[in-house]
């Protein structure tokens, strides 16, 4: 079931290549990983749902915001 959900995650347009460790154990695909927005997490679990609509989601993804720098850094 991983490979399969590997394979939707990156086939699909609103997801793409994003760095997620998918892993199954029994009855349970476990979601980790860091997405940039809330929309990424959601089309994620979304994607995997429905994939593999017979499995448990043990969703371990999170939300971090990048902040752009605020300075410019001089390089010599």
């Amino acid at each position: 079931y991983a490979a399969k959900v590997r394979e939707a995650l990156a086939s699909s347009e609103k997801i793409g290549a994003l760095d997620i460790d998918i892993s199954v154990n029994k009855e349970t695909v476990s979601v980790r990983g860091q997405v940039a927005t809330e929309m990424q997490r959601m089309a994620i679990l979304d994607r995997v749902y429905e994939t593999v609509p017979q499995l448990e989601i043990d969703n371990q993804l999170r939300v971090v915001k990048f902040e752009a720098p605020t300075s410019v850094e001089a390089l010599r």
